[in-house]
């Protein structure tokens, strides 16, 4: 797992609650790397902090569990830091050397659990030959409406007037605003990202021109040939009968920035994201 941390030290305990839930995942082995910001007089207050954090963390990185800082700086924009992390992927999870089965990416505040996990592992095969690959929304709590509300989506999909591609019981789509901050790949899905132009900074712009540099960096293969009638590849489940996107298939967006904002993200109801 690659998390990109922009270094602030008011959102440690957020990074802290994203790591710690990593570390519940109950798998053989696992890695953590934290990739932060560090070209400024600020940079060795800034490691010792994250490294204090690390001795937080100990108690859950214990044998085939590993967690590691990587340093970057010198970059034009500073939205370039989730470019930082492509190098772990050639480099340490497509490694002949290494066994990893998946390689997360994560912005840091963003929770993935277990669960999240299980969902995409069992739905990534019922889908791959449509090309799609399974996704989520990102959901905050606002206090104002006393309920879980959409990030990313902002009016209700026409589920009628939306194709789907059906695994069992339950259909996946295509949403307008498709970004999550995140993505999962298993090794065939990690070869075909470090081959495609969405890897590289500049190639990326000629394949998403309409996003910046950092959503660029966090779309993973989302609009790389995606099937004729779907908005990228980049798919949401709906459960038939409740019309719904079920709980598995939600990110918790920790720093909850839009949901009590003026901003007219964050403001969809999650249980009506699809409007029957």
């Amino acid at each position: 797992v690659a998390i990109t941390f922009h270094y602030n030290s008011a959102l440690l305990p957020i990074l802290l609650d994203v790591v710690r839930t990593l570390t519940e995942f109950p798998v053989r082995s696992l890695e953590c790397i934290i990739v932060t910001n560090g070209d400024d007089s600020s940079t060795a207050d800034m490691v010792r902090r994250l490294f204090i954090m690390r001795r937080l963390l100990s108690p859950w990185f214990t044998g085939r569990r590993k967690f590691d800082i990587k340093v970057c700086g010198g970059f034009e924009d500073p939205f370039d830091l989730p470019w930082q992390a492509k190098p772990i992927i050639k480099e340490r999870f497509l490694n002949v050397r290494e066994n990893y089965t998946h390689f997360i990416h994560l912005e840091d505040d963003m929770r993935f659990n277990y669960r999240n996990f299980s969902y995409w592992h069992h739905y990534r095969p019922l889908i791959a030959d449509s090309r799609l690959i399974p996704s989520f929304v990102r959901v905050e709590f606002s206090a104002e409406r006393e309920e879980l509300c959409c990030t990313d989506i902002t009016n209700p999909i026409n589920f009628a007037g939306t194709r789907t591609i059906a695994a069992g019981k339950t259909l996946f789509l295509t949403p307008p605003n498709p970004y999550t901050a995140m993505y999962i790949f298993d090794r065939t899905l990690a070869e075909e990202y470090v081959a495609s132009r969405s890897f590289d900074r500049d190639g990326s712009l000629e394949v998403r021109p309409t996003w910046d540099t950092r959503a660029r960096a966090a779309s993973g293969l989302c609009w790389e040939n995606p099937p004729e009638g779907f908005n990228g590849r980049h798919a949401i489940p709906v459960d038939t009968a409740t019309g719904s996107v079920p709980p598995e298939a939600w990110l918790h967006h920790l720093s909850n920035r839009y949901a009590d904002s003026p901003s007219h993200f964050g403001k969809l109801p999650v249980l009506k994201i699809v409007h029957r």
